[in-house]
Formats: C-alpha cells, sequence, structure tokens
C-alpha cells in the first residue's frame, strides 16, 4: 500500500520516473493491484518516453477497465504510445 501511495503521490506531482518506480514495485509486489496502478503506470512511461510498456500497461489497464471514462483514458494512454513510436 506504502509503494501504492508513493507513487500516486509522485505521479500527482509530475515526477514521472519516480512514479514508475513506485508503481512498478506495487504491481509486482501485488498480483490483485488496484485497476489504477495500470492508468498511472502507462502514463508515466509515456511522459518518459517508455512507449513499450506504457503500451502494455495501458493494455493491462483495459482488460479491467469498464467505466467508459476509464477506457477511454486508456485508449489515449495507448495512442500516444502508439504515435510516438510511429506505430499507426
Amino acid at each position: 500500500e506504502v509503494l501504492r501511495w508513493l507513487g500516486g503521490k509522485s505521479f500527482e506531482e509530475g515526477d514521472f520516473a519516480a512514479a514508475d518506480k513506485f508503481l512498478t514495485l506495487a504491481a509486482k509486489a501485488n498480483s490483485d493491484a488496484p485497476t489504477e496502478i495500470w492508468i498511472e503506470l502507462a502514463e508515466s512511461r509515456n511522459k518518459l518516453g517508455k512507449s513499450k510498456e506504457a503500451i502494455s500497461a495501458a493494455e493491462t489497464y483495459l482488460g479491467s477497465a469498464r467505466e467508459p471514462y476509464a477506457r477511454a483514458r486508456a485508449l489515449l494512454a495507448a495512442a500516444d504510445a502508439h504515435r510516438s513510436l510511429s506505430e499507426f
């Protein structure tokens, strides 16, 4: 829970490197990690230029997101990563 909190706070403050670090650790430590971890991880990785890893996180989030807003957010994160890889 502490890793999740640190990652979320880092994300909110725009420290995407720290967010990536803590959210990755939180996701690895808990196989039932909250779905929000994955979208914040995808968006952080996009900001860091880790496009392939961002796509993976966005796809994991899409697998469990049900609300239209949540799905749209994940699709936008995945599209941003594909765009940066010139995969359109």
